[in-house]
């Protein structure tokens, strides 16, 4: 027995020797052959007696033993008695201390080689991968494998999980043709909206919110999504798993603190960076090879130009990465406190705060050691905060993803009773600390983590109804400035400002309905619902604005809160005619709205509803009531002196004019339109009015004319960013060209382009446009079939909207083809209308 026991410590012993000849901590020999460093200090200490086949492998492998060397290494972890042969106790490394098997040229945070990619919503960190080369290459063979589908990094917060995630999707980036998409799960609300806000992702057009629209937005792209943070929405993991399955080229990599546990996974564990040795040398060379502490020296050089890892500093720095457990999170918090402390304080205060700090309140009490170590991190960093800052930074986590200086000022500084903080002081405290980050468009934004425990923070200042208070009544007021800005001169610049409250609306919304305030919600949700049309996010702006007005007091005496509800009822009914909603219903809601206008005494919301209902009647096939209503409006708002309602009801009423082949009255109607609203600045209903004028131009033959105003058109659409203005006014130009017969190759071309993206963005109204316009050109050219195809595809699109003028001209193109004379169609665009 104790002859075993001399062979089993003679392993420990070999281990030992071969190791320190080859210059490697038991932490860097980790780190090089995926050994967990616990597993090769019980084999050195005796208590690990053998090993495994598969670790004796990758030891020999890292240790780079071979012939007689790596025999004698392989019997002794079998428990057999170890040779000497060719002196397997001290083989020599095969290169320079501390370079990896990849050579000394490898830079720390290199990744395995891969050309240059150009990402698609992905932007490079600002950092270096460092010591996680070896997990990357990992992860990305598991990757590259076409039966995998999906991979999940998994692994307590803070660990590095984004970063290696980037650094994957870098080198990946060129297997996919359509590229990488960048999603942050920790921006959506719930695990309800995660489908809604991956179409966005993915630039499609958001209708019904659902895994099928996902999954036509996705379609045959061969497309790797990158999700971010998923365990905030893990009740959306079967959503997810849904759309895997009918996108066959689509691939994802998820981060998250726990696997989705669903078919095809593929999880990689990160766990922290490996530590030195509870007693390392006062070597810099030798610790430097530890990842930790090069990260530590990194982000410390970083805050100080002047700073470096010595002989006198290493030991102390090895000590506070032990102390973080190799969070890297934590170790960058700590590094950047060198600009304010020498090491050997903040490891005096790092190891006195890991006992005293409370830990995450907002984390189960069973989370591993792991992560209570970055709560205490986080502690500290908040606890070196002057009480000010401190105070601030509680304040600030009410904002839900970012906020500016001015939002900020607006409430988090004291007032009402509360202790006043200097906002702006504060916030560059805040950032020099590294608590929160700058964006490029000048707003800020909080780590997830930090902005938890400064959530708990402010419950324990006993602030947090008073700054909900606050951040609600923020929300509010400039919800009613963009009401007014998003349909005035200063649209674009409202438009870019409400993106800044994207993520605060549905928290303030959720907050008000929750405190029994449903008055509030429908005053917000009809005040914002332009934003919500002109960036896209149709289906979250019904869901909400349906929310409120089912909450909310159905038929109010107030002035005011009838004013905030008939603005919600317009907006839920704009939104629906939009999408295709039931005529009746989209009426049913303007007719409502048009009692509370007349309620509160309001002419110019009453006047702008008519308009809209007018709308609503002219595509429901009433164009004689929708004739009536227009006027009616006209009369309103000229009664109340508002020329941007008389503009808007002059444009729709144009357009009715046009459609029922009446250019001369719709022209003159067209230019007030013009005229007004460019005198009012107002940029998007101007391109509206120039597609107008350019169908009017279209319809009387002036294809010339169309195209040059379809093409202003399109120019303040695209400054305006809004691609679905823009995809109208380019059918409007190929509809110009076909009807001239000019260029049917061009025509031909620019209809499809229309059609495709009106599918990707989820317009109902312009696919008909496109596809009549396809078929006139088949039938052109003598493709009955083609025709016949096209014609039957808008008849049905048609139908489906309930909009009989479309009807009658798609099933007058299905005549065409069917009939026995030569099909050369009409150059007059309503000439296959019926008489």
């Amino acid at each position: 027995m104790a002859h075993a026991q001399d062979h089993d410590a003679g392993f420990g012993r070999l281990l030992q020797r071969v190791r320190r000849a080859a210059r490697l901590t038991q932490e860097e020999l980790a780190e090089r052959s995926g050994v967990a460093v616990r597993t090769i200090s019980d084999i050195e200490r005796g208590k690990v007696r053998t090993a495994q086949r598969e670790t004796a492998r990758r030891l020999v492998t890292a240790l780079r033993l071979t012939g007689p060397d790596q025999t004698a290494f392989e019997e002794a972890a079998r428990g057999r008695p170890p040779t000497d042969a060719g002196g397997a106790g001290a083989p020599a490394p095969s290169g320079p201390a501390g370079t990896t098997s990849e050579g000394a040229d490898t830079a720390p945070g290199a990744v395995a080689a891969s050309p240059p990619v150009t990402f698609r919503q992905v932007h490079p960190p600002p950092t270096p991968l460092i010591g996680r080369e070896n997990e990357s290459r990992a992860v990305v063979g598991t990757l590259s494998r076409p039966d995998v589908r999906i991979v999940t990094l998994t692994g307590t917060g803070g660990v590095g999980k984004t970063r290696v995630a980037l650094a994957v999707a870098e080198a990946v980036g060129a297997d996919f043709a359509d590229g990488v998409c960048d999603v942050d799960l920790t921006l959506v609300s719930g695990s309800a909206d995660v489908v809604t806000h991956l179409i966005g992702a993915a630039g499609g057009e958001i209708r019904r919110g659902d895994v099928a629209e996902l999954a036509d937005v996705l379609g045959q792209r061969r497309l790797l999504l990158l999700l971010d943070n998923f365990e905030h929405v893990l009740p959306a993991a079967p959503a997810v798993a849904a759309v895997l399955a009918r996108c066959p080229n689509l691939k994802l990599l998820v981060t998250s603190r726990v696997a989705l546990h669903i078919r095809g996974e593929h999880e990689y564990r990160l766990d922290p960076l490996p530590v030195p040795d509870a007693d390392p040398p006062s070597d810099a060379a030798l610790l430097a090879r530890s990842a930790s502490v090069r990260l530590f020296a990194w982000h410390a050089s970083a805050r100080r130009s002047d700073w470096r890892l010595t002989d006198a500093n290493a030991a102390t720095v090895a000590r506070i990465c032990r102390l973080l457990d190799g969070v890297p999170l934590a170790i960058e918090l700590a590094a950047v406190r060198v600009g304010l402390f020498p090491v050997d304080v903040i490891a005096q205060r790092l190891d006195r705060r890991l006992g005293r700090i409370q830990l995450l309140t907002a984390g189960p009490r069973d989370a591993p050691d792991r992560q209570r170590t970055l709560a205490a991190a986080i502690g500290w960093s908040v606890g070196l905060l002057p009480p000010p800052a401190q105070r601030l930074l509680a304040r600030l986590s009410v904002f839900p993803a970012r906020y500016t200086v001015e939002a900020a000022e607006l409430v988090c500084a004291g007032d009402d009773g509360r202790p006043a903080v200097d906002v702006l002081e504060g916030l560059a405290v805040i950032g020099d600390h590294h608590l929160h980050r700058s964006l490029a468009d000048g707003r800020f934004a909080m780590y997830e983590a930090v902005r938890e425990f400064a959530a708990e923070r402010l419950r324990e200042l006993g602030e947090e109804e008073a700054i909900a208070a606050r951040h609600t009544g923020y929300v509010v007021a400039e919800a009613e400035q963009a009401a007014i800005g998003l349909a005035g001169a200063e649209q674009e610049h409202w438009l870019e400002r409400m993106e800044g409250l994207r993520y605060d609306l549905p928290v303030v919304l959720a907050r008000v309905r929750s405190a029994g305030d449903p008055e509030t919600a429908v005053q917000i949700a009809g005040a914002v619902w332009r934003f919500w049309y002109g960036r896209g996010a149709i289906a979250d702006g019904r869901r909400w604005l349906d929310e409120a007005l089912a909450a909310g007091d159905p038929d109010p005496t107030d002035p005011t809160p009838a004013r905030h509800r008939a603005r919600a009822l317009n907006a839920a009914a704009a939104l629906g005619h939009y999408v295709g909603l039931d005529h009746a219903e989209v009426a049913a809601r303007y007719r409502a709205a048009t009692v509370l206008w007349r309620r509160a005494g309001d002419d110019v919301g009453l006047a702008g509803t008519l308009s809209n209902l007018a709308m609503s009647q002219q595509y429901a096939n009433d164009p004689e009531a929708a004739r009536r209503t227009y006027d009616e409006a006209l009369v309103a708002a000229r009664r109340a002196g508002d020329e941007r309602v008389v503009a808007t009801a002059l444009l729709n009423l144009g357009i009715l004019l046009v459609q029922q082949g009446e250019p001369d009255p719709a022209g003159p109607a067209l230019d007030e339109s013009l005229r007004l609203f460019q005198r009012a600045g107002n940029v998007r209903a101007t391109a509206d009015v120039y597609t107008a004028q350019a169908l009017l131009a279209t319809a009387t033959c002036r294809y010339a004319r169309a195209e040059r105003l379809a093409e202003r058109s399109r120019e303040l659409f695209l400054r305006l960013q809004d691609e679905l203005g823009d995809t109208e006014s380019l059918l409007v130009i190929a509809q110009a060209v076909e009807l001239s017969g000019t260029d049917d190759a061009r025509a031909r071309k620019l209809y499809e382009t229309g059609l495709e993206t009106c599918r990707r963005l989820g317009d109902v109204w312009g696919p008909g446009l496109a596809l009549v316009g396809l078929g006139r050109l088949a039938l052109r050219r003598a493709d009955r079939a083609a025709a016949a195809e096209l014609a039957d595809a808008a008849l049905a699109h048609y139908r489906s909207l309930g909009f009989q003028t479309g009807v009658r001209i798609a099933a007058a193109l299905r005549a065409a083809v069917e009939s026995t004379d030569d099909p050369v169609p009409s150059t007059d665009l309503y000439a296959l209308l019926p008489p």
